[in-house]
């Protein structure tokens, strides 16, 4: 089955629980995650094993590669129990949004107050402190570049026009 979640995020923990009498119990899930639903590049997020117990069972992700999920894709591979149905009462997903990822590196470079060290978030331009528009563009920017670096693989994928300018 495939869950939408609420907003993008870098998943760090699920956890899950069978509640159901009368039913088997999930034992061997696969997790893959992707940005777009009717996606075929699914990115595999773990095989998690759990216990043969009606409990909320957690599992911590290592590392998703930085990727930001929309969209979690379960298949369960295996289950304890003969019962006809296994069903999942409760399904829960733990993460960084965006915008918290945002504000955690506009506070590390505020924190710094090393402005010299940021000037490849915008081309040619230090990190403007002049206003709080300034700030979170130069924020946004410097996601917008670690994403792209990210997918592309190369420090030059950023996109043509992040000098702040509105047309």
């Amino acid at each position: 089955f495939t869950v939408e979640l609420c907003e993008p995020l870098q998943i760090k923990q699920i956890e899950i629980a069978n509640f159901e009498l009368f039913s088997s119990t999930p034992k061997t899930l696969k997790v893959q995650i992707s940005d777009r639903y009717q996606s075929r590049d699914w990115h595999y997020l773990g095989t998690f094993h759990a216990i043969d117990q009606r409990t909320l069972q957690s599992f911590t992700i290592q590392d998703q590669g930085g990727m930001f999920a929309k969209y979690l894709k379960v298949e369960m591979l295996d289950f304890f129990g003969s019962e006809h149905y296994c069903p999942l009462s409760i399904i829960r997903v733990f993460g960084t949004s965006m915008e918290e990822e945002i504000i955690q590196e506009s506070e590390s470079h505020g924190a710094n107050g090393d402005e010299e060290g940021d000037d490849d978030l915008v081309p040619g331009e230090g990190l403007k402190k002049a206003n709080l528009l300034d700030s979170a563009l130069d924020a946004v920017n410097h996601v917008v570049k670690r994403a792209a670096k990210a997918l592309l693989g190369s420090e030059d994928a950023r996109p043509s026009d992040c000098t702040g300018q509105y047309h």
